[in-house]
């Protein structure tokens, strides 16, 4: 049995402009800009000769369909026959805006590729061929590969994508809030799609003028105010935080991010809700170990 263990960061979105390319879906992504952090996706990955391919996936011990994860390792086994078992560990909840979805599928692609001896360029491109299709992200994988505060400057995943990445060691706030919010639904949405590609461009724009980390969450929380996307309770919590420090929506989903005095923005957010600190991973997607 061969075995691989790999890592991908989760990854925030803090404003967006969403470009669909018909023709290649490696063009296809998002410009815009966010932040990768130390809680993220760890899959372990074990495979066998077999007469047929077969794959299981498990996520926090629970066996499902994950349909994204396993559409990135059926791109990358194609006809091959294997028995594929992957068991990815999420540090974050699904569906909050963390990028859980694109770090599984990396995490779990880039491990596989280490077995098969395939560069981790190919695992990018299965991960976010795989996230596109089932509009989940646009921009999560090619930035988690990368690592750090970025600015996606041309959508897609290299030679296409164009980055411009900033390395920050500033501890983050995490908080999440009930409910979610669907990645999917927003994606599919015209109307939405409009509001979001126009105020994703202005912020994108701007941001390249002056690539910095203030200017991210500056942009961030003008997105986040611009799109009306933010919860009534999330408006108001953000509004507070941002007086001294800074704070925004963490695209898409009922939960935010921010960066300051950390006990301070703490004492803004209820006791209801979950608080989270992390780091900026500025690595990127990593094998861990192999055998």
């Amino acid at each position: 049995m061969n075995k691989a263990v790999a890592f991908a960061p989760g990854h925030i979105s803090g404003f967006f402009q969403p470009l669909i390319d018909k023709t290649n879906v490696d063009k296809t992504g998002s410009r815009g800009a966010g932040v990768c952090i130390s809680h993220g996706a760890t899959s372990t990955v074990c495979l066998e000769t077999d007469n047929e391919q077969h794959l299981d996936i498990i996520v926090n011990g629970k066996t499902g369909d994950f349909t994204v994860t396993q559409k990135a390792i059926k791109i990358l086994l194609g006809d091959s026959r294997f028995n594929v078992t992957v068991d990815v560990q999420l540090d974050l909840p699904v569906g909050q805006g963390f990028g859980m979805s694109a770090a599984s599928a990396l995490s779990s692609s880039l491990a596989l590729t280490k077995i098969l001896g395939k560069p981790q360029k190919i695992a990018v491109q299965a991960a976010h061929q795989a996230e596109v299709e089932h509009h989940t992200g646009l921009g999560d994988v090619v930035a988690s590969a990368m690592g750090g505060f970025e600015i996606r400057e041309k959508p897609g995943i290299p030679p296409f994508g164009k980055i411009h990445k900033i390395d920050e060691s500033s501890p983050l706030i995490l908080a999440l809030f009930p409910g979610s919010i669907s990645t999917h639904d927003v994606l599919t949405d015209t109307n939405k799609i409009d509001i979001i590609s126009s105020i994703g461009k202005e912020c994108t724009d701007s941001a390249i003028k002056n690539p910095m980390v203030n200017t991210i969450f500056y942009y961030s929380y003008y997105f986040t105010k611009k799109t009306d996307l933010a919860s009534d309770q999330l408006r108001l919590i953000l509004k507070k935080i941002n007086e001294k420090d800074q704070a925004s929506m963490c695209m898409l989903g009922h939960s935010l991010f921010a960066k300051g005095k950390l006990r301070r923005i703490k004492k803004q957010i209820p006791s209801s809700v979950t608080i989270i600190e992390t780091d900026v991973d500025n690595i990127g997607a990593r094998i861990l170990n192999s055998s």
